[in-house]
C-alpha cells in the first residue's frame, strides 16, 4: 500500500488528533503529514519545510498543526476537514470562477446569475452551526479582506499581527 503512513526518510515524531481521527508525522525528509489514524491514508499534501521536520503536534481543537524544523521558525498550518463538502460549496466554486464541470468532466462557462449565487451561500453559511469546519472557512472567504483573520480558525486580524 504506497502512501500509507509513509515518508521518504525517517519518521521522528507522531501524534494523535484530539479526538484520536487523525496523526500527524514530522519526518527528516523535509515535511510533515496528517493521515487517517483509522487507514493510514494521508488527508493533506505534505506541509514542507526548508529542513528537518522536527516536531509536529495538533492544537487543542484539532484545527490546527504546529511544526518545527531545524533552523527555521514555527510554522502554523489549518489543517481542513477531512468531512464531506457541503453542497454550497459547489455553488460557490462555480460563482467564484464563472465555470461548471460539464457531463465530460470538461470545464465550461457558468449560466449561473453568480451576485446571487453568492448571495445564497452567504445567506446558507449563515443559517449552518458555527462550530463546523466547512462553514467557518466558507464565511471566512466571503468576508471583507480588510478586517478578517489571518486564517479560518485564527482569531488574530492582519491588523493584529502588523500594526502601523
Amino acid at each position: 500500500m504506497t502512501g500509507v503512513l509513509q515518508h521518504d526518510k525517517v519518521v521522528c515524531d507522531a501524534q494523535f488528533s484530539p479526538d484520536g481521527r487523525w496523526v500527524v508525522t514530522a519526518s527528516w525528509d523535509r515535511t510533515a503529514r496528517v493521515w487517517d489514524a483509522t487507514t493510514g491514508q494521508p488527508l493533506s499534501d505534505p506541509l514542507s519545510h526548508e529542513n528537518m521536520v522536527q516536531s509536529a503536534q495538533f492544537t487543542l481543537d484539532g484545527k490546527q498543526v504546529l511544526t518545527t524544523a531545524i533552523g527555521n521558525p514555527a510554522r502554523v498550518w489549518d489543517i481542513a476537514s477531512p468531512a464531506p463538502a457541503p453542497a454550497w460549496l459547489a455553488v460557490l466554486a462555480e460563482a467564484i470562477s464563472g465555470e461548471t464541470l460539464d457531463a465530460q468532466s470538461l470545464l465550461q462557462p457558468t449560466h449561473l446569475d453568480r451576485a446571487d449565487a453568492l448571495k445564497r451561500v452567504r445567506e446558507k453559511l449563515q443559517q449552518e452551526p458555527d462550530d463546523q469546519g466547512w462553514t467557518q472557512w466558507g464565511r471566512w472567504l466571503l468576508s471583507d479582506p480588510g478586517t478578517r483573520t489571518i486564517s479560518p480558525f485564527s482569531t488574530l486580524t492582519v491588523s493584529d499581527n502588523h500594526p502601523n
